[in-house]
């Protein structure tokens, strides 16, 4: 049939080097016309013999048999689709290179005639069965026919695993060096404008739905792909890294702890999502090198990321994608959180983040694929125990390093250390935790840099005699600070209140009466406690005012608005 795609293996040169020398139409014409087959007339030799024709009568004259036997074949629309293109890339190189370029400068070498033949199309026929007229389909099929078949662009549209985004691999038309990059907008407005001229499709929505398509089909992982060439050697190679370069005490604590820190970037890069909730902590002098190894260790920079500002948005779980090792520089993201502690052992223990992309129609889940490491030149720096544990601290500077950052051979010992931790993962699967030998050590440590800034002592002994309190009132009456604390600084009070023994939060919000609504916080009321005797401040409270009260209609004597659905232990008085 007519709109039989041909196979472009018949399209060999040893073929069309006969044509070519069969087809000296008008000239020596050694086949006649009447003898030439669909897929001879249809070729990309015909097109290129009638544009190579200086002589515009001759030309004319060629066009017109040309299409008559086109006709006689069944596939004269064809033939004037594939014509019309072919005049239009010849007037668009003619336009783009006039004044004479050297042949590198030329375009390259496209085979749009074959595309052409392998898209969709509305064919009607007329009542013999020879074909009518043929419309191009405006459809994402055909975005991806030209997109994964033409010489020009085939192949060089993937995405990046890692990254999770469209990225370009090799030479493109609209570039004049070889790529190697992300995707941009740049590219589909080129791209497009390509495809639009050379092939008529050009429906906006159908191009993007078709790169995404298009891209998801030549998929890579940059990491994994670069893990998976390192070798190793079968040297130990992890245990000296860090007395080498950061002059860490060579012990059996700061080895497990680098090691089950590298086993759990490995584990992320081939498992992402998987669980790990340690933060490796350095800390010591600044100058010594920290961050530089840091840098070093994610084995190239756009994988490193030490630009998180706080740990409490969207937009910090989307800063996440594309690193591969994120550095809590100075620890300032912990300070800056405005969560708290409980904000930043969320975020850093989470498998896993849900947001919206920008653009996109709706929230997307995206597995972890990295793993933190703190830096510091302080010696206090922790300030909830509940969450110590995830933090394995490591004290840099103990001795003088015997090697230097600075020189090729430090990457070359990383990436030993990294096919180590590669192998380990592959063939033991350990499970990503501290081992139990190792848990003192780490405790110690961890209790050491516990922060004390003088707030833990002064809300203490402010809630000595208090039953009852809110953030507000310990800000201005303990703290004596003047105007509303910043959230961060919230959160740091309320951390304080809940790490001194006895007291709680309640859910409910309440009213005081300097404050208005806050959150409430209590002393736990003791078991043997009569509740009726201590439910109310004032024990001369009439039933009408006990009412009123416990009704929320009122507030009490001291401007405490009491809270409905409290089970007896919530309650806060004695």
């Amino acid at each position: 049939m007519a709109e039989t795609l041909l196979n472009s293996s018949f399209f060999d040169k040893g073929i069309f080097h006969v044509l070519q020398d069969a087809l000296q139409i008008r000239r020596n014409v050694m086949k006649p016309l009447n003898e030439l087959s669909k897929e001879e007339i249809l070729s990309g030799e015909i097109f290129e013999e009638i544009l190579n024709e200086a002589d515009e009568i001759k030309r004319a004259d060629l066009i017109s048999d040309l299409k008559l036997r086109a006709k006689e074949l069944g596939v004269k629309s064809l033939f004037d689709e594939k014509l019309k293109t072919y005049q239009k890339i010849d007037k668009e190189t003619k336009r783009k290179y006039q004044g004479g370029v050297s042949s590198s400068n030329a375009p390259p070498d496209s085979n749009i005639a074959d595309v052409l033949q392998l898209l969709d199309y509305k064919i009607e026929y007329d009542n013999d069965g020879n074909e009518k007229s043929r419309k191009l389909q405006q459809t994402v099929r055909n975005f991806e026919i030209i997109m994964d078949n033409d010489s020009r662009f085939a192949g060089k549209i993937k995405f990046d695993e890692f990254s999770r985004q469209e990225y370009l691999m090799g030479e493109i038309p609209w570039e004049s060096e070889n790529c190697d990059r992300a995707w941009g907008s740049h590219d589909d407005a080129a791209l497009y404008s390509i495809i639009q001229t050379d092939y008529g499709v050009k429906n906006r929505n159908d191009y993007f739905d078709a790169i995404k398509n298009v891209s998801m089909r030549n998929k890579f992982h940059p990491v994994r792909d670069i893990l998976d060439g390192l070798e190793w050697d079968g040297s130990e190679r992890i245990r000296s890294l860090l007395p080498d370069y950061l002059g860490v005490e060579s012990t059996e604590y700061c080895y497990q702890v680098m090691r089950l820190w590298m086993l759990g970037a490995v584990a992320r890069v081939y498992e992402p999502g998987c669980k790990f909730d340690y933060t490796m902590i350095f800390t010591g002098p600044q100058g010594l090198g920290k961050s530089t190894f840091l840098k070093m260790m994610s084995l190239n920079d756009s994988w490193f990321n030490d630009s998180l500002d706080s740990l409490d948005s969207d937009k910090a779980a989307q800063s996440l994608m594309g690193s591969w090792i994120v550095e809590l520089a100075e620890l300032k993201s912990l300070a800056r959180t405005a969560g708290g502690v409980e904000s930043v052992k969320r975020f850093l223990t989470a498998a896993q983040d849900k947001y919206r992309v920008p653009y996109e129609r709706r929230a997307d889940i995206f597995l972890r694929q990295c793993v933190f490491a703190g830096t510091t030149n302080k010696s206090d720096f922790l300030q909830d125990e509940t969450g110590n544990r995830r933090f394995l601290i490591i004290q840099t500077g103990v001795n003088k390093p015997t090697k230097s950052l600075f020189v090729p051979e430090a990457v070359e010992d990383m990436k030993a250390a990294w096919a180590q931790a590669v192998r380990i993962w592959k063939t033991e699967r350990p499970e990503l935790l501290l081992p139990d030998s190792c848990r003192d050590e780490a405790r110690r440590l961890q209790d050491e840099s516990m922060a004390d800034d003088g707030k833990v002592g002064i809300i203490t002994q402010f809630l000595e005699n208090k039953q009852r309190t809110c953030v507000l009132e310990v800000w201005k009456e303990a703290l004596e600070e003047n105007g509303r604390p910043q959230k961060w600084q919230s959160s740091e009070i309320s951390d304080i209140i809940l790490s001194i023994p006895g007291w709680m939060r309640v859910k409910s919000p309440t009213n005081f009466k300097e404050y208005g609504k806050q959150k409430l916080f209590q002393k736990k009321l003791p078991s043997n406690e009569n509740l009726a005797t201590n439910y109310l401040p004032s024990a001369t409270n009439s039933s009408k005012n006990r009412e009123k009260i416990e009704d929320g209609s009122q507030s009490s004597e001291d401007g405490f608005m009491p809270i409905d659905d409290f089970s007896q232990e919530e309650l806060p008085f004695q």
